[in-house]
């Protein structure tokens, strides 16, 4: 199994003994592969035995976007009760946050018109989650180039 392909991308193996991450959303993947590897095999004693041990939670993957929607940014970071934010750095502009309200010394507030700005001069997009795996509301977001490939 571990010379799958889709075993080595995602470290597949650890319900199977063969090693562990220590992030529990690798954890999760792992035990998906496992379950995939145990099916392509027809090997139904070990297909109830992961099932038994995994939590429908863990392997539920949820769904990222991506927009440059600039009202639909706005509504999601607000919806989180987020405000634009951004660190200053030499040049112009700056790196772009969306700021939830932990303390953040490096973070400056900024209206959403300089926010926009910014996200357009520097043709990024906004990766972002509606919700977690478990159903709850999601904060993940990141901005990356409009042109990136997937």
């Amino acid at each position: 199994m571990a010379n799958e392909p889709w075993a080595r991308r995602w470290n597949i193996g650890a319900s199977l003994g063969l090693g562990r991450s220590s992030c529990p959303w690798a954890q999760g993947v792992e035990r998906q592969g496992a379950v995939i590897e145990a099916v392509s095999r027809s090997k139904p004693d070990l297909i109830m035995r992961l099932l038994q041990s995994l939590d429908q939670k863990e392997i539920s993957m949820s769904e990222s976007k991506t927009t440059t929607n600039h009202d639909d940014i706005r509504q999601w970071a607000e919806d989180r009760g987020g405000r634009p934010a951004v660190v200053r750095t030499k040049g112009e502009g700056g790196i772009l946050r969306i700021d939830f309200g932990e303390p953040d010394e490096e973070l400056e507030p900024i209206e959403w018109d300089e926010f926009f700005r910014i996200f357009d001069e520097n043709n990024l997009a906004f990766l972002y989650q509606d919700e977690t795996g478990g159903g709850k509301t999601s904060r993940f977001n990141k901005f990356v180039d409009r042109n990136q490939n997937g």
